[in-house]
């Protein structure tokens, strides 16, 4: 089986670059898989056929197009996955959304919609060893950590996570621009998800992705041998 899975940016990919071999296996047969990264998450299109502005890089703006491409190819052993944050919205009127679009593209991939409540970043902190393993210093600052609610969609993730790490007003990094906060969710990425432990990860959301990926492939936790070395 073959998973095309479809993110929002750099950090995300990152993420999954690190945790996919403890999920699906190694990058290999018999569960082949890829990460396409975009420019942000975009609007999605009224229809599929809506006409898109060619500088248009996001996922939601290129998600029909792609899902055409796809659908064209006829492999019935490629799964199409999609995972966006949440980011606020109504979680059942956006996947209503999204999977109405994907209704409409004929002919029609095999397409998983996944959502990170509130964002990706929230399954940092569904794991805090691998936080504290990535941050040791955040230990001095264990109440934040204590007290998130896990996927709080209110809580403003990556926020917390500035003051956990840096002890710093994420309003500051804010000031500095959007290149900024990107590279800082990159640093994040980077730091802790070679540590993540994807059996015991506490994020509702993350647990529903990992196991829709492993009931999808047919496969167990048990059945992954991955090799940290």
């Amino acid at each position: 089986m073959k998973f095309e899975i479809l993110v929002e940016g750099v950090s995300d990919k990152t993420t999954l670059w690190n945790i996919l071999p403890r999920i699906l296996g190694p990058r290999e047969q018999p569960h082949l898989w890829n990460i396409r990264k975009h420019q942000g998450i975009g609007k999605l299109p009224d229809t599929p056929d809506a006409r898109i502005k060619s500088t248009d890089k996001t996922l939601l703006g290129q998600l029909p197009t792609k899902l055409k491409a796809y659908g064209n190819t006829k492999d019935q052993d490629e799964i199409i996955v999609v995972l966006v944050d949440l980011d606020g919205k109504d979680e059942s009127a956006f996947r209503t959304q999204l999977e109405g679009l994907v209704a409409m593209i004929d002919p029609r991939p095999n397409v998983l919609v996944c959502f990170a409540i509130e964002e990706t970043e929230a399954w940092y902190l569904g794991d805090q060893a691998a936080l504290f393993k990535a941050f040791p210093e955040a230990r001095d600052r264990r109440s934040l950590v204590d007290g998130y609610v896990l996927d709080d969609p209110a809580c403003g993730t990556w926020e917390l996570l500035v003051r956990i790490t840096c002890d710093e007003d994420p309003s500051t990094l804010c000031k500095r621009g959007r290149c900024e906060t990107g590279a800082f969710k990159v640093h994040l990425a980077n730091k802790i998800s070679p540590h993540m432990d994807v059996e015991t990860n506490r994020s509702p959301s993350f647990q529903a992705f990992r196991n829709l990926l492993r009931k999808t492939a047919d496969i167990q936790g048990r059945d992954i041998h991955f090799n940290e070395g």
